[in-house]
């Protein structure tokens, strides 16, 4: 039974694709989580998908299928938040350089 909880929540969330070098406004919002800047909201419903297990991950996805997306991808991708703070800290510097408007 287990297993076909995740098979259907996993098969309900949806992975957003992007270019390789650009970050989503929810991985935005997702690094802004992490550094301790999100707004009030966002904590909440971060803490919440991170806590989630599948089945609710995906049902808050219903709401929220970008920030789920990124959440799932956290929790369940190999070498997936590397690859977010690796875009996120390249991404600063590019601003601080004045490269992104």
């Amino acid at each position: 039974m287990v297993a076909n909880i995740k098979r259907y929540a996993m098969r309900n969330i949806k992975l957003i694709d992007r270019p390789m070098d650009e970050l989503t406004q929810a991985e935005c919002e997702f690094m802004y989580f992490h550094a301790g800047t999100a707004g009030s909201f966002s904590i909440a419903l971060i803490e919440a998908m991170l806590r989630a297990d599948h089945v609710n991950l995906q049902k808050l996805g219903i709401g929220f299928p970008e920030i789920a997306s990124v959440v799932y991808r956290y929790k369940n991708e190999s070498g997936y938040w590397e690859s977010l703070s690796t875009k996120w800290r390249a991404q600063i510097k590019n601003k601080e350089a004045g490269l992104n408007k």
